[in-house]
């Protein structure tokens, strides 16, 4: 499946692998850039979100040579996952 198909897919339906997929795009620095900017916007969803995904998502964030627009949606793509398990982390801590 490629990138556009994976946009017009529900997350729940992406096909296993996907997560592999979309961090060999997130890491060719090669790679088109709107190729790029779509897969670290697919890369925030919960359903493929995992340390091999944040890692590389920082990775572009860090990266000063990365253009712009890229290095902030991977910011935004970091937000959900890192206020979600900032509040489980904060729920469980309270429920002790």
């Amino acid at each position: 499946m490629d990138l556009k198909t994976l946009k017009n897919t529900p997350p729940w339906d992406w096909p296993e692998g996907t997560s592999k997929m979309l961090l060999g795009i997130l890491g060719d620095e090669r790679a088109v850039e709107s190729e790029r900017l779509l897969a670290v916007e697919l890369a925030g969803d919960f359903t493929v979100i995992g340390d091999d995904i944040v890692d590389a998502l920082l990775s572009i964030l860090r990266n000063g040579e990365e253009p712009e627009n890229l290095r902030a949606k991977a910011a935004l793509s970091l937000g959900p996952p890192s206020i979600t398990r900032t509040r489980k982390c904060t729920v469980s801590m309270m429920t002790r």
